[in-house]
């Protein structure tokens, strides 16, 4: 049988600080969301998507209105506070902050576009951590129970598992649907023409640069094979020794990052998600050494 490899020394702070990382990543993304500039939309342009078709008709209507959304996201970034810091009742908290981001999702991509997969990937990670002991450390009341090291494991490999499966999914789609035509390097050209005619996010115009270079040429081939390969190993990361698993996090982190720079497209959810791949446990417990008198802070 093959040996899962992935956080061999899991904690409950191990778990806790991939509560925080996902958290601050939603906190990161509401402080910068304007929702509430839809609400000066046509109502008539709205349309129910998924969960939001279960809402009444009556609340949608008064829930996309320019007060209303900014009401809605303040306590999106309320609640998300409170799960970083953990306070109680943690679960019920975590409970209403997942319903709020579904709402907040649905809303705001009821205006045009979708919920892509960076965000459901960042959406299903919180779902998961309801179930899982997240509030036992790094909290400000953390968890009175002691629990075996083996459920903070089985957590982070539930955590990694999924985030990994959002790319397996990705990739086999690409793979199954495109081939062989989605592999041609003409695509790849049109992509990378049509997104970078848009504005970067970044400040930086570097893909009409790219494509009148040569290297063009010779990378344009390859970039979506080896990125959609990537995408298609990624649950492996799970079982790879530690300097393959790097090499392999490194590669798709990398594959975000050229999509920021080349298509405008900015996957920094995705990125800081990859980094709960990281044995980062012995970093807890060095600082846990240092700072024993945090007692909310400290680790079981």
């Amino acid at each position: 049988m093959i040996e899962v490899r992935i956080h061999p020394h899991a904690s409950a702070g191990t778990l806790a600080v991939a509560r925080i990382v996902v958290c601050l990543v939603w906190l990161s993304r509401l402080l910068r969301d304007p929702i509430q500039h839809l609400g000066y939309l046509p109502a008539e342009l709205w349309y129910a998507y998924g969960a939001m078709r279960l809402l009444p008709d009556s609340f949608v209507a008064a829930l996309i209105d320019p007060v209303s959304l900014a009401i809605l996201r303040a306590v999106a970034i309320g609640l998300a506070v409170l799960v970083i810091l953990g306070t109680r009742p943690q679960r019920l908290t975590l409970a209403a902050f997942v319903a709020v981001l579904i709402v907040y999702l649905g809303v705001s991509r009821g205006f045009g576009g979708h919920v892509n997969h960076r965000e459901l990937v960042l959406l299903y990670v919180t779902g998961l951590l309801f179930f899982l002991p997240a509030f036992d450390a790094v909290a400000l009341q953390p968890g009175r129970r002691r629990r075996d090291t083996a459920v903070y494991r089985s957590s982070m490999i539930a955590i990694c598992l999924l985030i990994a499966v959002s790319y397996l999914f990705v990739g086999l789609a690409r793979a199954t649907m495109g081939f062989p035509l989605v592999f041609e390097p003409e695509v790849m050209r049109g992509w990378l023409v049509g997104r970078s005619l848009r504005p970067n996010p970044l400040g930086i115009e570097l893909g009409a640069a790219f494509l009148d270079g040569p290297a063009s040429t010779y990378l344009i081939p390859l970039v979506l094979p080896a990125s959609t390969l990537m995408e298609i190993l990624a649950p492996a990361a799970l079982w790879l020794r530690r300097r393959y698993r790097i090499v392999l996090l490194i590669g798709l982190g990398s594959m975000h990052v050229g999509i920021a720079l080349l298509m405008n497209i900015v996957f920094i959810e995705n990125v800081l998600l990859l980094a709960l791949f990281v044995n980062y446990t012995p970093w807890i417990e060095r600082l846990r050494q240092r700072r024993p008198a945090l007692h909310p802070l400290s680790t079981p």
